[in-house]
Formats: structure tokens, sequence, C-alpha cells
């Protein structure tokens, strides 16, 4: 999460060693056993931004990189694209392992000669037979606050890729926004009142703080003209600051008294917002005047649908919509008692990419979430299964620091992951659902990794590695674009995925997306990368 946009930005070191061999998938029970505590720091993960919107405070004077510390030390040089995906084509092509795919890499120009750059791919949406990625800007020294010098440039991103080997292109340009926070495809069924559509609506939603006049934005794609519409989900004023508000989560759901489809929408500590399908409405949405949750202390980052009732994870805790012409939210489960829950940094988050699965112990369903409070996570799976009393009973399946150190053959102390979600994907060897949890890693002080930001005492695995949850409960891992060498683009988080839409995948290809800036200078580090499931989920060497 970034940090005070006016904080002083750290230097970039980057320490790449030789990388070990013999990364092979592993596989293990729930309930590893955690390590003894790290000789290293985690990365610190600070609050969230204060934007200053650039409508209402001209870069050239207000620009945090204005203030920052003089510093002999260079953003990193960008990646090299991949010459298939990228025009005009590199030099040098990236490294591509077998059994991989470089769909994208930052700092190419499209066919119609627009700039793609970014920092991280934050979302990966299948939408209308078409793949979309919302590419941020945080620390990107292409953007006003970071160094840039056009305030037209380095903006947050909606791309789109029509083709599994087709070249990415530039779908909208979200000036003003930082970071792209929710991409998510809905479909409703109902009008505001209730009443069925004559035909179902699909639409692709974006959403951004700009601040300012401008406030918090919603982006709404025409399929019919690939235009955009801007609207405000919260409408701005002079001196709206975005420090409060982050979209992390988007979700669909109708509620079963009143019948009507509702979007819901989180507002950081604002809580949840909701509106309606409305074709006469700016963005195509009527939203609610206030928060239907009421503030929270902790900015919320997921929304699901559980046993036919909606949810949200804020902190340590999680809510239940009550239903109705009045709507109201109640806390259903508390996890203060869980290592850090009563010490957590929201920037961290304490519960993230809350998700549902089938109960395996009964009927109806049950919640999964990877547990982040704070510095010092390791990055535990918690599942949560109905108790039959309408809560739910905890139980820890597996500290992923444990899987990933045994996995890369080194000492892991601390794990971020589920940026979005557990993606749901079906085993094409077996036909069992098994679910994919992107993380990055921080790897101790003798590691011979490559890594990021260590200054040669460990740091972030300059690699990204996913974990899956198997169908009997069980965990193993995998690896992006093969085993990472020192010298290769850094990848360092893997932050999303999507199933291939295209007809000629047939379901079996995952697109991989990520990088995470971690309060780092940086350039065009933001990628794509896809495989087949079998690679993927390991029925492959080379994973």
């Amino acid at each position: 999460m970034p940090p005070d946009l006016w904080k002083p930005i750290v230097a970039v070191t980057v320490v790449m060693v030789l990388a070990v061999a013999g990364l092979a998938g592993l596989q293990y029970l729930p309930g590893s056993t955690p390590a003894t505590a790290p000789p290293i720091a985690p990365p610190t993960r600070t609050a969230p931004p204060s934007i200053a919107s650039p409508a209402t405070t001209p870069p050239t004077t207000a620009s945090p990189a204005a203030s920052l510390p003089t510093t002999t030390q260079q953003a990193p040089t960008p990646p090299t694209p991949d010459p298939g995906n990228c025009a005009p084509p590199p030099p040098t092509p990236e490294p591509v392992a077998p059994g991989w795919q470089a769909s994208y890499r930052a700092g190419c120009l499209d066919a119609e000669g627009n700039q793609e750059g970014g920092s991280e791919l934050m979302h990966l949406v299948a939408h209308d037979g078409m793949l979309f990625a919302a590419v941020g800007y945080w620390e990107d020294t292409a953007n006003i606050y970071y160094g840039g010098t056009n305030s037209s440039e380095g903006w947050a991103q909606i791309l789109r890729l029509d083709a599994p080997n087709g070249q990415w292109a530039v779908d909208l340009t979200m000036k003003g926004v930082l970071r792209p926070d929710s991409l998510e495809s809905v479909t409703f069924t109902t009008n505001g009142t209730g009443e069925p559509l004559r035909q179902p609506v699909t639409l692709l939603f974006a959403a951004g703080c700009v601040g300012g006049l401008s406030g918090d934005e919603l982006f709404t794609r025409n399929d019919t003209t690939g235009q955009w519409a801007t609207s405000s989900i919260i409408p701005g004023y002079p001196g709206f600051n975005c420090s409060n508000v982050d979209n992390r989560a988007m979700a669909l759901y109708q509620d079963p008294i009143t019948g009507v489809d509702r979007l819901f929408i989180s507002m950081g500590g604002l809580g949840i917002y909701s509106g309606v399908y409305d074709p006469t409405a700016p963005g195509e949405i009527l939203w609610g005047r206030s928060s239907e949750s009421g503030p929270v202390a902790v900015r919320p980052l997921a929304i699901t649908e559980a046993n036919g009732n909606l949810l949200f994870s804020a902190g340590a805790l999680i809510y239940q919509r009550m239903n109705g012409p009045t709507p109201s939210w109640q806390v259903i489960v508390n996890e203060t008692n869980l290592p850090g829950g009563t010490d957590i940094n929201p920037a961290v988050g304490g519960i993230r990419g809350l998700t549902t699965i089938p109960n395996p112990n009964g009927s109806g369903q049950s919640l999964l979430f990877l547990w982040n409070p704070n510095n010092s996570s390791r990055g535990d799976v918690i599942r949560l299964d109905p108790n039959g009393s309408g809560g739910y009973t905890s139980t820890i399946e597996i500290s992923l620091a444990t899987l990933a150190g045994e996995f890369l053959n080194t000492s892991a102390y601390f794990v971020l992951g589920a940026y979005n979600n557990f993606l749901p994907v079906t085993n094409p060897a077996t036909g069992a659902t098994e679910y994919v949890i992107g993380m990055e890693v921080s790897l101790g002080k003798n590691t011979k990794l490559p890594t990021m930001w260590g200054n040669g005492s460990g740091g972030l695995f300059a690699g990204a590695v996913y974990a899956i949850r198997e169908s009997n409960g069980s965990y193993s891992m995998g690896e992006i674009n093969g085993k990472f060498l020192a010298g290769d683009p850094p990848l360092v988080s893997n932050r999303c995925y999507a199933i291939s839409p295209f007809p000629s995948d047939h379901g079996d290809v995952i697109y991989f997306g990520g990088y995470d800036a971690n309060d780092h200078l940086c350039l065009n580090t933001a990628w794509v990368f896809s495989t087949t499931l079998s690679n993927a989920l390991g029925g492959s060497e080379f994973v």
C-alpha cells in the first residue's frame, strides 16, 4: 500500500546474487510450524497516500517530487519487454522459461503509439471475450509525484488484450488517478426497484481516487463504442483528500428481500457504498448518498458472498449485511485473537483475499483468507467453517512463509499476499477445484537467492511465487516464468491472475500479473506472464 506521497522517497538498492538450483515443486500438509524470529526486519509498509489533485494543486508547485532529498541512486533501468508484444521491438528480449509466455512488460508503445507503462499490474479481468489489465504508477518515476516532468503522463491505465498472442492496447487512461484500485466485470439482472431487466446488462468498471474537485471516480466502459464514461462515487470538493479512500474491493449482490441488484464498493475508512443500475445515471450507476456500513477502523480489502449473505473484511473483522429496505451491517467474525490481531497496520491490512469455498466438513460454504496483520506477518491461511449457529470456527491451514522457505530452499520470514482474492481454477488432470494465491516473500540474510532492497542482508525475493491450495486441503507452490536467476528483470510480487477468456485456449491458460514497489522508486516494472493450467498447477517439470 502506498505511503503518504509527501514522505521522502527511499533510495533503491538492488542486490542480485546467484540463484540456487533445484526449485522443484514441493507439497505440504496443512499445519506447518512457523520458523524462529527473523534476523532481518521485514519490509515496512506505511500509511495510505494523501494525494493532492493536479486539478487543484499544480504539480509544478506542489508535487512531492519537488521535496524529495537529493540522492545519487537512480531509479532502476526498466526491464526489456518481449519483442512479440512490444512496439518497437527491444534489442534484447526478456528471458522466458519453457512453458511460459511473456504477455506484457511495461515500457512499450501500443499499435496506436500510446505509451504503456506502470510500476504495478494490479488486476486482470476477463470481460466480453477480452482480457483487461489495471496498471498503477505508485513510485513510478514517470509520474509527477516521483520525478516525472509531464503532468499528462504516468497515470493509471486500463489495458486490453484481444487475442492470446496479440499486443496489449491502452483502453483507458485515468488521468489524476495513481492506482486503479478496482477493476470488475459484473452482470445486472434488475433495475433499482427490483424489476427484471429485459436482458441482463454486463458492464466493466474501474475505480480510483483523484481528490480535489474530482473526488473518487468510477469509470464505466461502453462495449459498443469502446469508450469510458467518468462519474463520481463521492463528489469532490476543494481539499478532498484521498488518504482515507481506497477502492480495493467491488462486488455485485442481489438483496434477497428487496430483489434489487446492487453494486458494492469499498471506500477505505469510509466503509462500504452501494449503487443500483440506472442507464440514465452518469456511469450507469445511481449511488447511495452515504456509506451503508458507516466508517470502519481499517480499510476493507475484500467483499464476497457466502451462504447467501454479503460479507466484507476490515482489519480483523468480518461484517455481514442485514438485508432489506433499510440495510445495516454487523460484525460476525472477530479474529483479534490471532497473532497480531490487536496490532494491525492498516497499510498491511489484516484479513486479505476473503474468498468463499465449499465447506469441507458439511453443507454450506466456508471462507478462506490470508492473515496479514502487520510487518511481522507470516502469511497464515485461515479457514472459517460454519458452526451451525450462524458463526464460524477458525482453523489455521498453513503458514505460507514456511511453505515458501521450503520451496525456495532458504529462510523466509514475511509474506504479503492475496492482494485481491484466491482464484478458483479447475485442474485439467483431475477436474478438481484448486485455488491460486499470489504473494511476495521476504528472505533471510543468508539467502543465496536474488533479492530486492535488502542492502546485502536478505530482502524481498526478486522472483514471483504463488501457492496452490489443492482439493484435499494440502498446499504446493509454483514460480512464475520458471526459476528466477540473477540479472532477470525483477518480478517481486504476484498480485493478480485470471483464466484466459480466449476460445482457442479452451479455459486451460492462466495469466499472472504483478510487481509491488514497496516504497521504492521504479520505472516500467509491471508485468504479465501466461502459461497452461497444467504447467501452473504442477503437472509439468517447469514448475
